[in-house]
């Protein structure tokens, strides 16, 4: 089995040669955000700006990957931080009738509670210490998986269909917290998906791999959902 986790690193490594970078990929976090505003004429606003912090000069360079992940076991990362800091902005807008820029920064917060909703996000990125390590996070597999649900985002396994179609919500009364509370959702599923990809070729049909995935992606809309409430209500 070790020899088969090896040769899998090296073809995950081999696959993604190119430039590594965070990326849920942008349709996955305008859905999120756009599928949340309840069918708000503003809603474009929120949609356009959701995958805004992928890019290398959103965050300070030193928490280019920091701020995007949360470690649910050490509670290491930026992303609850981030996710309340643009919540705080959204409130402050929407109280002074900003509305379109009340849903501009309701997608940047968005983007930090709906990032640790996937596993690689919650998961993996740490030392034996807790110490968060930029290579860690940026590992080959981490984008291989990324690209798994990119690519069965509206086709195959149609994730999607979990953000578009969801009518729940988890009530948000504080965004550091519902950040923290995904990661530790998501985080659950990461040791199964990790080592189903590392030790088998066909894991991308794997059901359970996909149903956890689909779990996850749906309790991230649900807690998107919550977090609009919470800014615009």
């Amino acid at each position: 089995m070790s020899n088969v986790s090896k040769i899998m690193e090296e073809r995950f490594i081999k696959e993604k040669s190119e430039s590594i970078e965070i990326k849920w990929y942008s349709t996955p976090h305008k859905d999120f955000a756009n599928y949340s505003c309840d069918g708000s004429s503003y809603r474009s606003y929120a949609r356009d700006a959701a995958d805004d912090p992928d890019a290398s000069g959103f965050d300070p360079y030193a928490y280019r990957y920091y701020n995007h992940y949360e470690d649910a076991f050490w509670g290491i990362g930026g992303a609850p931080s981030r996710c309340d800091e643009f919540a705080d902005s959204a409130i402050f807008a929407i109280n002074n009738g900003y509305y379109a820029t009340a849903h501009q920064r309701f997608g940047y917060s968005s983007h930090y509670l709906s990032d640790v909703g996937l596993p690689f996000h919650s998961k993996g990125a740490t030392d034996y210490l807790g110490g968060f390590v930029d290579a860690l996070f940026n590992a080959a597999i981490h984008n291989t998986y990324e690209s798994h649900v990119s690519s069965n985002w509206s086709t195959g396994y149609n994730f999607k269909s979990y953000v578009s179609g969801n009518t729940q919500k988890i009530t948000v009364t504080n965004p550091e917290q519902a950040v923290e509370d995904n990661a530790d959702y998501s985080a659950q599923y990461y040791d199964y998906i990790k080592n189903k990809m590392t030790t088998s070729s066909t894991w991308r049909t794997d059901i359970t791999l996909n149903y956890y995935t689909a779990q996850c992606v749906q309790k991230t809309a649900r807690y998107n959902h919550g977090l609009y409430d919470y800014i615009m209500l």
